[in-house]
């Protein structure tokens, strides 16, 4: 069972099974993915740093995998 840290309506957060803390879009159900790279922090300050930036307004469709270059977000 995964322990989830919810933030907002729309996008949460949840520690991993290697220790990272993934951001999680619960309107498409599925992990929130940037420029092809799967979103997640090696802390959960990170975590919700970035959910804060994610879940301001404006910002509903900021998780969308482009396709585009791969690189680390950590």
């Amino acid at each position: 069972m995964r322990t989830i840290f919810a933030r907002s309506p729309r996008y949460e957060c949840f520690l991993d099974p290697s220790d990272l803390y993934v951001i999680w879009d619960k309107l498409t159900d599925a992990p929130c993915m940037v420029a092809g790279n799967l979103l997640s922090f090696p802390t959960q300050a990170k975590a919700f740093a970035a959910l804060d930036l994610l879940n301001r307004p404006g910002a509903a469709n900021a998780c969308r995998d482009t396709g585009a270059a791969r690189g680390s977000l950590q």
